[in-house]
């Protein structure tokens, strides 16, 4: 199995790579392919949230609470005071730090539903809406290389899961790239959040267009 720092090497190449093709095809500007690079190496860790190791789980999570209260500032900025949001970014910094990181741990297990494609399509999905003020050139780039980067993360654990040049393969073999969770509940719930996050996502650019 790869580690952390496998992963994000990885994700982040990727993320580099992309994100040089984009500014040179002025789908993006140069500050958002910075951007775009981060968001790659947050996705490249975020399958490993519910892992028993510390790193991936303390850098996905300090991600989430940099990137959180700042959406939530720059969302807000023109509704509320300069101390309210403060206040409010806080708080959001508190309950991803301890409610929501006891919550992963307790419901959640290792290779197990963050380890699927329908949650790299709905990880993708939400970066997308929360980057709702961005151009729409940013926002779709940003959500496919959060996806991509994402996949790469389920695709480099199954290719470790290989043994002697793919004659033989790990118990791991087939725990990552799926598209289901650890049990049908899950995988039920994962595919009602697809339909909700997608119409709302077709909903808001409908709307956007009027």
């Amino acid at each position: 199995m790869a580690d952390f720092k496998t992963h994000t090497i990885l994700g982040t190449g990727v993320g580099i790579g992309l994100s040089c093709l984009a500014v040179t095809g002025n789908f993006i500007t140069l500050s958002g392919s910075v951007l775009a690079v981060f968001l790659s190496a947050v996705a490249s860790a975020l399958p490993d949230i519910d892992s028993d190791s510390g790193s991936p789980r303390k850098f996905a999570l300090s991600a989430l609470e940099i990137l959180c209260p700042a959406i939530l500032m720059v969302s807000f900025s023109k509704d509320f005071s300069l101390e309210n949001l403060m206040l409010s970014g806080i708080a959001v910094f508190f309950v991803i730090r301890y409610p929501l990181g006891y919550l992963i741990d307790k419901a959640t297990k290792h290779r197990g539903v963050w380890h699927s494609i329908p949650m790299a399509l709905i990880a993708s999905m939400i970066v997308y809406l929360v980057f709702c003020r961005s151009a729409f050139s940013s926002r779709i780039f940003f959500a496919l290389i959060f996806f991509v980067c994402f996949l790469s993360h389920l695709i480099l654990d199954e290719i470790c899961s290989l043994k002697y040049f793919g004659l033989s393969v790990k118990k791991s073999f087939g725990t990552a790239l799926k598209f289901s969770g650890s049990s049908w509940l899950q995988t039920v719930f994962m595919y009602i959040v697809i339909v909700i996050l997608g119409g709302i996502c077709l909903f808001e650019q409908v709307a956007g267009g009027k």
